[in-house]
């Protein structure tokens, strides 16, 4: 039986501070990053989760986003 993968969705983002925000995603996933921008303020979830808008215009893949190395939340603690 082949099993499908799902992508992860952007559930919510947090502005942090000038271009640092914090992502949650539908794999119970958090993660604190900076975004290749001057200011992340406008950021804002694009493509039903599956992108984000920086403010720049340009859209982010969740997926990559995903991926990213940063502070990501493990219950209990920040690494």
């Amino acid at each position: 039986m082949k099993r499908h993968r799902h992508h992860p969705i952007i559930w919510m983002v947090e502005w942090l501070r000038k271009n640092e925000v914090r992502l949650f995603f539908s794999t119970g996933r958090v993660v604190e990053l900076k975004l290749p921008v001057s200011s992340a303020k406008k950021a804002k979830i694009v493509s039903k989760g599956l992108g984000l808008d920086p403010g720049d215009g340009f859209d982010l893949c969740a997926i990559e986003l995903h991926k990213q190395r940063g502070k990501v939340w493990i219950p209990g603690r920040w690494t």
